[in-house]
């Protein structure tokens, strides 16, 4: 259908390699001179990015408001928001993360997620952002002992210098979002507490207020896919974690994921995974030893 907003992992790439590191980062001319530096609107279904911008000229339009910001600046962008750039000699990064991880590192800190449910533009002279964008694209491109816990760490510096920035610039957020998006970010929310119990959808829909019905338009015009399988990609998700990170049987990652019947799991998962539970843990581990 002609004039619908495209949903994607990265910009321009219909689907990613499974999310096993904690987030993706890349220059941004690495992606923008892809496209000649004209990323056309688009959204993510579940991630969250993080641009820094160091210098260079941007045209930018987030949630329907075209913006020139100065460099240089941070972008925040939550999932689901429509965005785009005209870029023009810009240098900087993009950091690109699962939402599943945003939640986990303001788990014990609500006064930050209050600040990135929504975009933000905001002027970034400081040196100390710079520095922790540089530190994560040295640590993601290099296989050091520790790389993971000292990305995590930076980016923990990131959201609460970005935070508390927010509270000196109340005024630096735009936070347009529809009623659809709000709707598909509640219900994500609750798939997040409830994905392993295996939640009906009605009862995601009830909590919503609203019929499944409802709940299913909502999650076509925002994510283009159904309620359904947003449910699925969670529980997918977490299999596909658990088989490489964890010594639990395969039986048992099913049982642990509400799973009764270890067959009725690997089923599941050849469906979502394309190959059988056992060959992606092992194909996986192997990956990891590679580059460990």
């Amino acid at each position: 259908m002609t004039g619908e907003i495209p949903t994607y992992e990265l910009y321009g790439e219909d689907s990613a390699a499974p999310e096993l590191d904690i987030l993706h980062c890349e220059t941004i001319a690495a992606r923008s001179t892809l496209h000649a530096g004209l990323i056309s609107p688009h959204r993510h279904a579940n991630l969250f990015q993080l641009f820094f911008l160091r210098c260079g000229t941007v045209r930018m339009t987030l949630d329907g408001n075209d913006l020139e910001p100065t460099t240089p600046c941070l972008l925040a962008i939550p999932s689901i928001t429509v965005h785009g750039f005209a870029f023009t000699g810009v240098d900087g990064w993009v950091l690109t993360m699962p939402d599943v991880l945003i939640e986990r590192l303001t788990a014990h800190a609500p006064d930050l997620t209050l600040h990135l449910d929504k975009p933000h533009v905001v002027d970034a002279v400081d040196q100390d952002v710079e520095a922790l964008f540089s530190r994560i694209a040295d640590e993601f491109s290099d296989i050091r002992p520790g790389r993971l816990l000292s990305i995590q760490a930076c980016l923990e510096l990131l959201l609460v210098w970005l935070a508390r920035r927010l509270l000196i610039e109340r005024q630096g957020g735009v936070s347009l979002q529809s009623k659809a998006e709000m709707h598909v970010r509640r219900f994500r929310q609750l798939v997040e507490t409830g994905f392993r119990e295996q939640r009906p959808l009605d009862r995601y829909a009830r909590e919503l207020g609203m019929t499944t019905t409802q709940l299913n338009r909502v999650c076509r015009t925002v994510l283009g896919k159904s309620a359904l399988t947003v449910i699925h990609d969670r529980l997918a998700l977490e299999a596909r974690r658990a088989l490489v990170y964890t010594s639990m049987s395969v039986a048992e990652v099913g049982y642990a994921l509400g799973f009764s019947d270890p067959s009725y799991f690997t089923r599941f998962f050849v469906r979502a995974a394309k190959t059988a539970p056992s060959e992606f843990r092992r194909s996986q581990r192997e990956r990891l030893r590679r580059n460990s």
